[in-house]
Order: C-alpha cells, then sequence, then structure tokens
C-alpha cells in the first residue's frame, strides 16, 4: 500500500512534537461544555469510534461493524497499522486452530497456570485456586486464554485472514515458548503464529496490516488519519458519547452513539511519559513516533482505572540509534554467534545473552546503592572479527567490515577497545547522565573472557546458563 511508504518526516509531522498532551491539557468534557454542543452538530455521527489502526483496535472496528455498527477509524500518524506495522507479525495464540489440528492439547488450566507463572511471579501460588492472583488480574489471564483463538478464528471466517504459520527456525524446527523449559508450561511449542502469504511463507507485521487495511476497505469504513484523539466527550453519567481530535488545522468532533474503543498504544515515544512511568531509565524503543501516550491523560481524565504502568514488552536497542531517535529502527534481539560477550561498565557479564531479549533487556535496570547507579545503563557487546566476517549485516549490532557506524568500536588489544568505548562515552555523556567505563573495566574484561572461554571449552555456563534454554537451543543449535 502507499501509506507504507511515507518518510519519516511525513510520519513525524504527522505524529507532531507539539501535539503532546500535558497535565493541563483537559482531556475529557462534558458533553454540554463541548464545542459540538455550543454549534449544535457533530462533524462525524457513527456507533462506535475507534481510536488507533494497530492489529487491537482494527480488530476491533471490524468486529464493531460486522455486528452491524456504523465505526469509523481515527489514527494519529500519516500511516495505518501503528507499531503492528512495525512488529514481527507474530501473535501468541493458546489453543489455536493449528494446534488443534495436529491434535495437540494446550488445556485451560495448565494454560493460566503458565501465565500466572511468567506474568506475576511474585505473587504465584500453584496451590491456589486462583494462582496467587487478585480477582482482576486473574480475569485477564482468563480471559485472554477463552477469547484469543474465538477471536483469531473469528477474524478468518471474517475473511480477514486466510492462513497461519507455526513459528519454526531455518531447520524447519518449532520455535518454543520463550519459557519452554518451565515445569508449568504443558505446550512448550506451537502457540506463535504468523499470516501466511499465499505461497505459504511468513508473513510480517506490515503483511498482516494489509490484511487488515484491505478487509477494513472492504467494508468501507472510514479511516481519518493524521487525527489526534484529544478529548473524551462524556455526558452527566460519565459515559462516554463522542471524541475530540485535533488536525493540523482544526478540532472534529465525533459522536458515538454506542461507544469510543482505544487501541491507541504505548508511549515510550514520550520521554516524560517514560521517565515518570517505566521502572529504570528508557532510551527509546520499538514504539512507533506516533506513540505517546495521549490515552494515558484521557483515560486518566474520564476515571479509568491505570495499571501495570512500569512494565513494558521490553526491547534491547542500539544506543546511538536511540539517542538520535527514540522510535529506534529496530532492537537487538539475539545477538549471533558463539564468539560474543556482553559486559557492563565493570567489564563483567551480569546477564546470559542469548536468552529472550523481552526478559534479558530488564539486566538493565540493577541497581547498585553503593555506588548510586546504574552499572548496566549501558552495556558493551565484545566480538571477535570471526563474529564479523560470518554475521555481518549492513546494519545493526553487526556490521559487515568497511561499514562504518558510530556504535561499532575497535581496537587491537582490550586496551585500545576499551580506551575508544570511554571517548565514545565522553562525546554522548550529556545525554546519559555522565556514564563512563569504571577504572577496572579492562582487567576485568580480561578475567571475564577467560573464564568465558573456560565455559566454552567444558560447554557449561555455571554463571548464566547460556545455551541451555529450548529458545536458544531453537536459535542456536
Amino acid at each position: 500500500m502507499s501509506e507504507s511508504r511515507v518518510s519519516r518526516r511525513a510520519f513525524l509531522k504527522a505524529a507532531g512534537s507539539g501535539t503532546l498532551l500535558t497535565a493541563a491539557t483537559a482531556a475529557a468534557v462534558v458533553a454540554e461544555e463541548s464545542p459540538a454542543f455550543a454549534e449544535r452538530r457533530w462533524d462525524h455521527e457513527v456507533d462506535v469510534a475507534v481510536v488507533g489502526s494497530g492489529a487491537a483496535a482494527a480488530s476491533a472496528a471490524l468486529f464493531a461493524h460486522d455486528a452491524g455498527a456504523k465505526v469509523t477509524i481515527l489514527e494519529k500518524a500519516a500511516v495505518f497499522g501503528g507499531t503492528s506495522r512495525k512488529s514481527g507479525g507474530g501473535y501468541w495464540i493458546p489453543n489455536n486452530y493449528l494446534l488443534r489440528g495436529r491434535g495437540w492439547t494446550d488445556s485451560r488450566d495448565d494454560c493460566i497456570r503458565y501465565m500466572a507463572r511468567t506474568a506475576y511471579p511474585t505473587l504465584y501460588n500453584a496451590g491456589d485456586s486462583r494462582f496467587g492472583l487478585p480477582e482482576i488480574e486473574y480475569g485477564l489471564l482468563t480471559s485472554f486464554y477463552d477469547n484469543a483463538s474465538p477471536t483469531l478464528d473469528a477474524l478468518r471466517t471474517m475473511g480477514v485472514f486466510d492462513n497461519h504459520v507455526f513459528w519454526v527456525n531455518d531447520d524447519g524446527e518449532f520455535w518454543p515458548d520463550y519459557y519452554a523449559q518451565l515445569p508449568e508450561n504443558k505446550a512448550v511449542r506451537g502457540r506463535t503464529l504468523f499470516p501466511a502469504h499465499g505461497d505459504g511463507s511468513r508473513g510480517n507485521g506490515a503483511y498482516m496490516m494489509d490484511l487488515m487495511r484491505a478487509a477494513v476497505d472492504k467494508r468501507k469504513i472510514p479511516v481519518l488519519l493524521r487525527h489526534r484523539a484529544a478529548r473524551l466527550v462524556v455526558n452527566a453519567k460519565g459515559e462516554a458519547v463522542g471524541l475530540e481530535a485535533m488536525t493540523e488545522d482544526k478540532t472534529v468532533s465525533i459522536r458515538a452513539r454506542k461507544g469510543v474503543i482505544f487501541g491507541s498504544g504505548g508511549f515510550t515515544s514520550n520521554a516524560e511519559m517514560s521517565l515518570n512511568f517505566l521502572r529504570g531509565p528508557v532510551f527509546g524503543g520499538c514504539t512507533v513516533p506516533s506513540g505517546q501516550g495521549d490515552f494515558v491523560h484521557i483515560g486518566a481524565a474520564a476515571g479509568a482505572k491505570l495499571a501495570n504502568m512500569a512494565n513494558a514488552w521490553w526491547w534491547p536497542v542500539i544506543l546511538e540509534q536511540a539517542l538520535q531517535f527514540r522510535s529506534t529502527p529496530g532492537g537487538i534481539g539475539q545477538p549471533p554467534g558463539d564468539s560474543m560477550i556482553t559486559v557492563n561498565r565493570y567489564g563483567r557479564r551480569v546477564v546470559n545473552e542469548c536468552i529472550q531479549y523481552n526478559e534479558r533487556n530488564q539486566a538493565h535496570f540493577a541497581w547498585d546503592p553503593q555506588t548510586c547507579s546504574y552499572p548496566n545503563l549501558i552495556m558493551f557487546v565484545i566480538y571477535d572479527q570471526f563474529t564479523r566476517d560470518r554475521f555481518g549485516e549492513t546494519s545493526g549490532l553487526v556490521v559487515r567490515q568497511g561499514i562504518t557506524a558510530p556504535y561499532i568500536l575497535g581496537g587491537q588489544t582490550l586496551e585500545e577497545l576499551a580506551a575508544a568505548i570511554e571517548k565514545r562515552l565522553a562525546e554522548i555523556a550529556d545525554r546519559t547522565g555522565g556514564f563512563h567505563l569504571d577504572r577496572a573495566f579492562v582487567p576485568n574484561l580480561k578475567a571475564t573472557i577467560a573464564r568465558f572461554n573456560q565455559f566454552a571449552e567444558t560447554g557449561v555456563d555455571v554463571d548464566f546458563h547460556r545455551g541451555e534454554a529450548p529458545i536458544e537451543k531453537a536459535n542456536f543449535g
């Protein structure tokens, strides 16, 4: 679709640095006080207004339409699809139709137990009827299990999607769940699906959102791009009856007779919200530039209960890219090869480098009360020439010989490497809180490498168990 080729400049213009809602903005207004009431007219009148155009919002719009509602979608950016378009396009669906078609079991109790264990580890109680979770949190998990697979089945029946494929690696082996090694996980493979192209190959997020946009267009559901939801319009009972949206030059009012649905994404492109809500320093993330948390203000003004604001699906990013632009082009999934380690400012390993990225990323948030600092805030991936020759790409974590980037630093000795790192850290110190290497970085790094080489000889990483989890074996064999 032509919309997927909007330039970064156009995207940023649509997102608009000047369109951030602030604490002083009235994010909800009583209908009688709205411009629409004063003017005795609405610019649009629908049954359901849907804010956002990613997978969640587009699904809501499609279901509302097929249930008989008149629907309009409002998207802040110039591009349909949100962060879903930028994603890998995989979705985790328990007891999905491909699993069932193979006769594999993914029982409700076992799956909810697994989700409770991984999502709420500090609350988990295997012997409790709700696995130790409060009623609302338990209800979220049960609702997900009960509705995820039927929702996908319905989207196929509606003609949004045709077929899907399992997540498999290059050898054709099924990828395991990220925590396949936990005893609570009884269905370790087959929950992650991707939309399939006509030839049976795996589609990505852009393809998924192209399919959803085609379904939206087929139903003639209006999509208002460059419309930022600004205020919820409520009646005297506090019920949502409409929405005000802002374009570059005017305010647009939308009457919503049955409700307003928000699927407007996250807020890591909003530095202020990231600082105040997320745990630990965050330089950037994978959300699109328009992901600035508008619903946080709108929902709070309408009395919505906010929860789990400090957590996220964490995505390690290349620091230099995040400093240039908070919405990074990609992130660091599984670093390639065996001749690679990640160390902190002390030159020490602090995490299994090859464990799933969303969990590995949380190692950055470790706090040292003695030095009043985050020693892992910025970590350094150390690899050799063999890794560069074998795995180097045109961009990303490991680049080919001859390609330069400010975050690719080298040296003939570890002393030279450390000097190059320290020099670069000094150049960006004003944006990292003065982060620098410890004076013992080089001797510690030498000891770390020597110890890691011992693990390589024995085949056992006694410090962080690298290479033991099923997800790692699927990645690296």
